[in-house]
């Protein structure tokens, strides 16, 4: 009874982890009815420090459970039964097949947690040394607290002041910035305004010159109606030729200077939003320093911004405020004074185009006039030639008509000459000889005549086509 009771106390959930701290001997030889383990060997260390491992109350040995690699039916019953940790209350799954011997004193853990007297009176002192060292040590930081509390204040309140004071002369520059930014806004919007003007009437300018250009490519599609040699590059249309690279130069300088004038009218927008952006920057700023400088430390609305001291990398320095206005400034009067120079250059250049059209148009008219002169006098002169022509066409058609009927009379003799030769060419043999009945010279003399008959005959409609390829000229150089 005695022992199956220790099994039922062993075998609690409760003590299963005092089994697992003292279950650290391995495999070790059976004695008698439990495992000898020697305290010298490797064992977890108890919790405690003060008590010496050679007190006399310590026991030498004890009986502790292992885990035996192999384990029959005879030492199985008589040691009990094995603890069942594959369940839902201890979950232990390490110590599945774990023996727990027949004697175990849980009592034992007790003697491992006492102190001795010598340990409580050293904890005694040491608990009174510290309590007198923190009271004096309450006492010095309670003086350095109202030291330190007076001096705050002092700094606190000079500290006010210096930045009341520093708030008010901010004020005063960022009013006066402010001031100088209007002013400058006001003189680049009405130089905007100017220049926006010159711009509209420049390009209602180029849009003027497309009529005198249309009108001079007329002018050249027309002349290319002409036919034959009247095609000539005359001054005519050298003259406008010029006329049209003029205008068209003239296009093209106002056009680039309208883009010109276009990208100014563009930075000075811009410069102009720059200057409206930092004028309102420094107005709201301004406010907020106005309202900053007259609070006070019983003013309404005070409250705790934690981690608003740290400094932020988007805030300025006094330098670089005092910069980008200056340069602002300074961006601003130079994009006015380039605008102001483009005026001028729009200016002088509407004065050039106009001067230059009038001239080339003038010395366009003139040549047109003079070349009109000079046609009109040369067809005068065709016309008059052109009877001559008609004359002298007439009696080339009667002189052909003679000599085709000329050449008509010398087919005969041909005829007979030619039949003459082919009968005498069938004579056999050694008959077949060139002899002087053989007609060479009676041929030749048909031939000749017929041969200058047909060449007159060619010749004849040779000159009758120039004849016609003059009347032709003359008639439409009348025309």
């Amino acid at each position: 009874m005695h022992v199956s009771h220790k099994m039922k106390s062993a075998q609690s959930i409760n003590n299963l982890p005092d089994v697992l701290s003292s279950s650290a001997y391995g495999n070790r030889p059976y004695c008698g009815g439990g495992w000898l383990t020697d305290r010298t060997e490797a064992q977890e260390t108890p919790n405690y420090t003060c008590v010496s491992k050679a007190a006399p109350w310590r026991p030498s040995t004890h009986f502790g459970s292992a885990r035996l690699p192999h384990c029959d039916e005879r030492w199985t019953r008589g040691m009990g039964p094995v603890v069942n940790l594959i369940t839902e209350t201890a979950k232990l799954y390490e110590l599945e097949g774990l023996v727990v011997p027949s004697i175990y004193s849980a009592a034992r853990n007790a003697l491992y947690t006492r102190y001795t007297p010598v340990d409580w009176l050293r904890s005694h002192k040491l608990h009174l040394t510290h309590s007198d060292q923190a009271r004096q040590l309450g006492e010095k930081l309670r003086a350095d607290t109202i030291r330190l509390g007076q001096e705050a204040d002092d700094r606190v309140r000079r500290a006010q002041e210096e930045v009341s004071k520093l708030l008010g002369d901010r004020i005063n520059d960022v009013y006066f910035l402010r001031n100088s930014l209007l002013e400058e806004t006001d003189a680049m919007v009405d130089e905007k305004n100017r220049l926006l003007e010159s711009k509209r009437a420049l390009e209602k300018c180029l849009s003027e010159t497309e009529n005198p250009l249309h009108i001079t490519q007329e002018c050249l599609y027309h002349r290319e109606k002409r036919q034959a040699i009247d095609l000539v590059h005359d001054d005519p249309e050298r003259s406008l030729l010029r006329e049209i690279n003029i205008i068209k130069e003239c296009q093209d300088n106002m056009k680039h200077l309208v883009d010109k004038a276009t990208a100014q009218y563009s930075l000075c927008r811009a410069i102009q939003h720059e200057l409206e952006k930092d004028s309102a920057d420094k107005f709201q700023a301004m406010q907020l320093d106005q309202t900053a400088h007259q609070l006070k430390s019983s003013s309404a609305g005070l409250a705790l911004h934690l981690g608003v001291e740290k400094i932020d990398q988007r805030m300025s320095v006094p330098e670089k405020w005092a910069e980008h206005t200056a340069a602002n400034l300074k961006r601003s009067q130079a994009e006015r004074a380039s605008s102001r120079k483009i005026r001028e250059e729009i200016d002088h250049l509407l004065n050039s185009v106009s001067m230059r059209m009038r001239e080339s148009w003038a010395m366009s008219s003139s040549a047109i006039a003079k070349r009109a002169q000079e046609t009109t006098e040369a067809r005068n002169q065709l016309q008059v030639q052109l009877t001559k022509v008609t004359q002298e066409l007439f009696d080339v058609e009667k002189n052909m008509e003679s000599l085709k009927k000329c050449i008509e009379s010398k087919r005969g003799p041909l005829q007979l000459a030619q039949t003459r030769l082919e009968v005498r060419r069938r004579r056999p043999n050694m008959e077949l000889c060139r002899d002087d009945p053989h007609g060479r010279e009676c041929l030749s003399d048909t031939r000749g005549g017929r041969a200058a008959g047909n060449n007159r005959s060619a010749d004849a409609p040779t000159g009758n086509h120039a004849i016609w390829t003059s009347r032709l000229t003359a008639c439409s150089q009348s025309d």
